[in-house]
């Protein structure tokens, strides 16, 4: 089986990931499929070889991904063994936690304000076409969200675990539950197979974005969630994140070193 933890930007698929890897017995992603910066993750552009070649019947591998072209979703759907797990969060919330992890690598703007006049916008553009993408295709994976994953992470990882298929003892559940707290993650991440550093996890509480977000920039996401996305702003978008994350994918095939390059001064 092929687990795919697919989250929306910035929206806990990080944490849906560790639950998963430790639910579920698995292999790592072999080398020549690997995503060239994040090792224990499918590079977008080798999953067709990796569903081609490998014995996902026999085997078990879990990746962390942020799919939202249809071309792919149909891939990844309709692949016999692949289940995919996606992760929701509010849209606000997820924009305070986009904010603080370009500061946390040294990409980030400290006034909020001026992040989202630059930034947060198009991103909040870009999180909406994650959640439309998924919303057509409407079926062949599991929902949750990290709102929910915050209320009851024990029912959350036990909707998770029945459907990847696997049975838990309530002593496993609880194991699951506590070595997937913040403060597990940060002191273990490696130790479950995560690429992310104890930096890297932040205790975003729900309804975060109140103490950042302004009334004009909330109307104005309001205004994006109805699809009301001024042309200009879809034209920034497309060039901040269309184009760039499309080059980026496309140099994972060609060139992990040039990959390396634009993903760190990009």
């Amino acid at each position: 089986m092929l687990v795919i933890s697919n989250g929306n930007f910035k929206s806990g698929s990080t944490w849906v990931t560790a639950v998963i890897k430790v639910a579920v017995p698995h292999k790592e992603i072999p080398e020549q499929y690997a995503h060239p910066k994040h090792r224990q993750r499918l590079a977008l552009g080798k999953i067709a070889p990796f569903l081609r070649e490998v014995d996902i019947q026999r085997d078990n591998y879990v990746s962390k991904t942020h799919i939202f072209d249809r071309s792919t979703i149909r891939q990844i759907v309709e692949a016999p063994g692949v289940r995919v797990v996606n992760v929701e969060r509010d849209l606000r919330d997820a924009l305070v936690s986009h904010y603080h992890h370009l500061l946390r690598i040294g990409k980030g703007i400290s006034d909020f304000g001026l992040y989202y006049r630059l930034i947060g916008r198009y991103k909040a553009i870009q999180i909406l076409r994650y959640r439309a993408a998924w919303e057509k295709w409407g079926h062949g994976h599991l929902l949750v969200t990290y709102e929910d994953m915050i209320a009851d992470p024990h029912r959350e990882s036990a909707k998770i675990a029945a459907y990847l298929g696997v049975d838990l003892s309530r002593d496993r559940l609880d194991h699951i539950v506590e070595a997937t707290k913040i403060e597990s993650l940060r002191k273990r991440s490696k130790e479950i197979g995560l690429s992310e550093e104890a930096s890297f996890f932040r205790r975003g509480a729900v309804g975060d974005h109140r103490e950042y977000l302004s009334d004009a920039q909330h109307q104005e996401l309001r205004s994006f969630e109805r699809g009301q996305i001024p042309v200009w702003h879809r034209m920034i978008y497309a060039a901040l994140f269309e184009v760039r994350v499309g080059l980026k994918r496309w140099l994972q095939g060609v060139s992990k070193h040039l990959y390396l390059f634009l993903d760190r001064h990009v």
